[in-house]
Parts: C-alpha cells; sequence; structure tokens
C-alpha cells in the first residue's frame, strides 16, 4: 500500500472513532489528506484549520515554552481538536455533537504515534510532490519561452554593404572655397567693430546711472505714518491661555466611550479566529495600557489596528475592520 492511501486510511479511522465532521492532516499548514461530511465545506473548514494552527504556533511568542502538544475550542455548537506530530505536522478534528476530551486525546495521540513510524515515508511523499510542482513550473516556462532563430553575420559590410561607401564618401575632404581680401574689406571690418565698441561703453555707462538711482531711497517710502491715537490708547489684549490650560480644556472637551465598546470588539475578533481571540486580545490591552474608564476614540483606533494585524486571511481581517468600525 502506497503512503497516500495509507494516510488515507489513517484519517478515516480517526473519522469514524471520534465521530468528527471534519479530520485532517496538515503539513506547514497545508493539507494533504481530510475528510468530511461536507464536502461542499471542506475548503472553508480547511482555512479554518489552518488559521488555527497558525495561531497556535504564534502562541509561542507570547508564552515561552509553551509546548504545543495540543489545542481545545469548545463552544455551544462545535468543539475543534488539533494535536502536534511536530512542529510541521498536525492531526485535527471539527466536532458537532458534545465531545470527550479524553476520547479526543486518546484517538488524536495513537494517530500521532501511528505518523511517527511512517515520518520518512511522509517527507518522502512531500518531497516527491514539491518535485513533481517544481518539475511542472520548469514545463510550462520552457513551453513560453520562444525559440529564436541564430542568424551570424560574417561581417556588417557584408549585411550593409551601402555603409562602407556611405563612409568613404564622408571621408573625402571638403574643399574649402579661397576667398582674396581686399584692403577695403579691413577698412570696413574695423570701422563696424570701432562702432560696436562705442556703443557698449555708452550701454555700461547707462546701466550705472540707473544702478545709481535704484540705490537712492524714495522720501515717500522712508516717510512713516503715525498710528492713530485710537490704536496707541487701546488697552493690550489678553494673553493667551499656556500650554498646560490648553491641554486640560481639549481633555475636559473630549469624548470617552461606553467601556462596552471593548467587548463588543472583542466578540468580533473571536468570530473571526476563535477561542484564542481571548488571549490576543487581553495582551493587547495590556500592551497598549488601555484605561476602561478612559477609552478615546485614538484609543479605539489603535487597538483595532494592532488586532487586525495578527488575522492572517485577508477576507476575515477585512470583515473585522468593516464591523468594529461602526463603533467609533
Amino acid at each position: 500500500m502506497d503512503i497516500e492511501n495509507r494516510l488515507k486510511e489513517l484519517v478515516n479511522q480517526l473519522f469514524i472513532n471520534t465521530g468528527a465532521s471534519f479530520s485532517g492532516i496538515f503539513i506547514e499548514g497545508k493539507e494533504i489528506i481530510s475528510k468530511t461530511i461536507y464536502p461542499e465545506k471542506g475548503r472553508n473548514l480547511q482555512e479554518i484549520m489552518n488559521l488555527i494552527i497558525n495561531k497556535a504556533h504564534q502562541i509561542n511568542e507570547f508564552i515561552p515554552d509553551f509546548g504545543e502538544e495540543y489545542v481545545y475550542a469548545e463552544g455551544p455548537d462545535i468543539s475543534i481538536f488539533i494535536y502536534f506530530v511536530r512542529p510541521d505536522i498536525a492531526i485535527g478534528s471539527i466536532i458537532e455533537e458534545k465531545p470527550k476530551f479524553a476520547l479526543l486525546k486518546f484517538e488524536h495521540s495513537v494517530l500521532s504515534n501511528k505518523l511517527k513510524e511512517i515520518q520518512d515515508e511522509i517527507d518522502k511523499y512531500i518531497k516527491g510532490i514539491s518535485v513533481v510542482e517544481e518539475t511542472k513550473e520548469e514545463v510550462i516556462k520552457e513551453e513560453e519561452e520562444p525559440e529564436y532563430e541564430e542568424i551570424q553575420l560574417e561581417s556588417l559590410e557584408q549585411a550593409v554593404p551601402e555603409l562602407k561607401e556611405q563612409e568613404k564618401e564622408e571621408e573625402k575632404p571638403v574643399e574649402e572655397e579661397k576667398t582674396e581680401i581686399t584692403v577695403e574689406d579691413v577698412k570696413d571690418r574695423f570701422a563696424e567693430e570701432l562702432e560696436m565698441l562705442e556703443k557698449t561703453e555708452e550701454l555700461e555707462e547707462f546701466e550705472k546711472e540707473v544702478s545709481l538711482e535704484k540705490e537712492q531711497p524714495e522720501e515717500e517710502l522712508i516717510t512713516e505714518e503715525n498710528p492713530p491715537l485710537e490704536e496707541i490708547l487701546k488697552p493690550e489684549e489678553e494673553q493667551p491661555q499656556t500650554i498646560e490650560e490648553e491641554l486640560e480644556k481639549i481633555s475636559e472637551e473630549q469624548e470617552f466611550y461606553d467601556p462596552d465598546v471593548l467587548n463588543k470588539i472583542r466578540e468580533e475578533l473571536l468570530k473571526e479566529i476563535g477561542p484564542v481571540g481571548k488571549f490576543l486580545f487581553k495582551k493587547k490591552i495590556k500592551n497598549l495600557d488601555i484605561d476602561e474608564s478612559r477609552i478615546t476614540r485614538n484609543i479605539l483606533v489603535k487597538l483595532i489596528d494592532e488586532l487586525s494585524n495578527d488575522i492572517i486571511d485577508e477576507k476575515r481581517k477585512k470583515r473585522f475592520v468593516d464591523k468594529v468600525s461602526a463603533f467609533l
């Protein structure tokens, strides 16, 4: 029996023994083998399980040496159990009926031991999938690249024979026309240069006169008008308030939100990422040092931004931001 059929058999056995609605084996966050009673919702269930697995790995950032042996979440309608075989392999199940925790842990630990016994074959199976995908990509890339016919030319002169003849014509020296210069031409040129020199001197003198006139101040600009008597006798205006007084005034006029808005935001977060959101929400409240009795709009905006950054799925992130923005 090949490894793929072996994995399918193990998942099917877990699915039956736990009475789950969904069971699957996940490697590096990607579903390998799964079974569910809702085939039309299979992809959505896989995404939810992938999200919880990733969040479970992130808990180590908040709690050192967390261990990640298993994750269990129980709700009014469904329960979720995830067991970690090793850092890159996990087993997960979704149960709709009232589950028995001991049974879930036992069945998942049994399957974990079986996977550890064949983990060398699993690694080869995963590596084989990667090689096949890489080969497909290379074949597609080669098909997309156009083939160009190589054209060899012995020389540029052979390809463009007219070019060599054109260069020869350009290399021919151009014979300058010799003109005879008479005495009369010299006199005329000297007279023109003398006239231009005189005009230049006149222009320089004119520019000096203009610059001197600009430097002399005009009497009308120097005279200053005395302010009217009413302005002189006008009482001084009140001094502006100090920075502390301004800040105190702003603080008094600032609107504070009802502390219940935090519970509403937490509920929307739990809808998107599940029970792990309780711990994440509490951590953000502590890090931002939020005082529930003095909640402002700026504080809520910063809290929403911090929480949304930890939602990996873009659709869920957008849905969370849209809903909680209505509380502002």
